[in-house]
């Protein structure tokens, strides 16, 4: 179908906000849970680490010490639950993304699309599998930060406190960044739906509304 001429003004296009927030708050207690995990780690290791240690034994209790806390961190992040999260929220996103699409073309044009959009299954799989990859960075990134501190901490004699401090500090940054990849991810799906939907009915150019 080519469309050549608008028939009324358009319809804003709006963005899938309560989505976002919805997502926000999973991918928060997603890092909160794996924040918890590196807390409780570090208060279990708080004695250990007032020690002295002998350096031959040193990287074997690093080692082991750092895979228990990595499976405990990734049971909150596992391959199942993450996979419905993600789902679930990118295909609320298409589906919101659709009805904008329908509900602009109708005003725009007094006509009704209804149709089937097997195009669109590439653009959702390959977001699917970003989304699952990103969310499963939260606690592997978190781990090898941990891990690059601690030993650090250990070579250079810091007291215990300031590594505790260092760790809240980390946590911290984790759940921004865990928000950060919410707000991205169905930002950018969201343009990519619009953008793939008004290609197949030959949109060639549009114009960028924002608030200001």
């Amino acid at each position: 179908m080519k469309i050549k001429k608008i028939r009324k003004k358009p319809k804003a296009w709006l963005f899938p906000s309560a989505i976002e927030r919805e997502y926000v708050k999973a991918l928060e207690q997603v890092a909160d849970k794996v924040g918890n995990e590196a807390v409780a780690f570090c208060e279990k290791l708080a004695k250990s680490y007032r020690l002295p240690f002998k350096q031959d034994g040193l990287n074997d209790w690093l080692q082991s010490a750092f895979a228990e806390l990595l499976q405990a961190m990734m049971f909150w992040a596992s391959e199942e639950q993450v996979q419905n999260t993600v789902r679930k929220l990118l295909g609320e996103t298409d589906r919101f993304n659709k009805r904008q699409f329908q509900q602009t073309l109708k005003k725009a044009y007094g006509v009704d699309i209804f149709t089937a959009e097997p195009w669109l299954d590439e653009v959702l799989k390959l977001a699917e599998m970003q989304n699952i990859s990103l969310i499963k960075s939260i606690p592997t990134q978190l781990h090898e930060k941990l891990q690059y501190r601690f030993i650090e901490a250990v070579q250079k004699g810091k007291r215990w406190e300031d590594v505790a401090k260092e760790v809240q500090e980390l946590t911290g940054a984790t759940k921004k960044r865990a928000r950060l990849i919410a707000r991205d991810q169905i930002g950018k799906l969201n343009g990519q739906l619009t953008k793939a939907r008004q290609e197949q009915i030959v949109v060639k150019s549009y114009i960028w509304r924002t608030s200001l």
